[in-house]
């Protein structure tokens, strides 16, 4: 005689599998998450090595913006990015710069998307100007603890006046040290911020932990700033950014 599956029987199996569902998905989503963070530390140290060799080839000068632009453009016109596709394009497959963005971010829809959703590049003290082309560099001779001064970060851009990394995205650049500018580490990884020093070392870094960096920079560095800014939330609501901003601006 042919046995078949009762509604009873059949609803279990639905709600077994419902419960085990609802056990795995967190645990496989925090997996996904930890091999972004991995996948953008490994990105992350490979432009470490391009901006190294840049910083070598020029006599330790530091291109920190590019005519107001991310300081990739000065790294692809002066041949340190071997692309032959349009950089302008909103492709996020373009061979020779993948390396360059965390994989876990979307680039901007708007101006120069691909060379302005880069890691940040930290912004210390401009040393040299050149008004023709509006290029800033940061001589790193000057750097006392190499190990305490990141030059590479997470980030993301708090202000929706910025009309190069528009409010929620990715900056090109970062304040290691407040200093008034509205780009600041992005702990996108599970609350954790991907950041490399000028020494080559890289860190995960907690909102703590980038926090006793910046006091150890500070120390090195004589830096006077007493502020200090670490957003946690990774939201696709650009103005939680905001709204978070707000809320750290309060406290200072």
């Amino acid at each position: 005689m042919r046995k078949y599956f009762s509604l009873i029987e059949l609803l279990v199996v639905i709600a077994i599998i419902a419960i085990l569902a609802s056990i795995l998905l967190p645990a496989l989503q925090k997996v996904r998450k930890k091999a972004q963070s991995v996948s953008c530390l490994s990105n992350m140290k490979q432009t470490f090595l391009v901006v190294r060799n840049y910083i070598s080839d020029n006599d330790e000068w530091s291109c920190l913006a590019y005519g107001g632009d991310s300081w990739a453009e000065r790294y692809l016109v002066s041949g340190y990015f071997k692309i032959t596709e349009n950089p302008q394009s909103v492709s996020n497959k373009i061979k020779g710069l993948q390396f360059t963005h965390c994989p876990s971010t979307k680039l901007q829809n708007s101006g120069r998307p691909f060379l302005r959703s880069t890691f940040g590049m930290a912004l210390q003290s401009t040393d040299l100007i050149i008004p023709e082309t509006g290029e800033t560099y940061f001589n790193t001779r000057k750097i006392k603890g190499a190990s305490t001064m990141a030059i590479l970060a997470d980030s993301v851009s708090l202000s929706s006046g910025d009309s190069y990394a528009p409010l929620g995205t990715p900056s090109f650049t970062f304040a290691f040290t407040r200093n008034g500018g509205c780009r600041h580490f992005h702990g996108r990884h599970m609350k954790r911020a991907n950041t490399i020093f000028h020494d080559g070392h890289a860190e995960s870094l907690t909102k703590f932990g980038a926090l006793n960096a910046v006091r150890k920079c500070r120390i090195a560095e004589n830096f006077t700033m007493n502020t200090f800014m670490f957003i946690e939330i990774d939201s696709e609501n650009s103005s939680d950014y905001s709204a978070e901003w707000s809320r750290q601006e309060w406290l200072q």
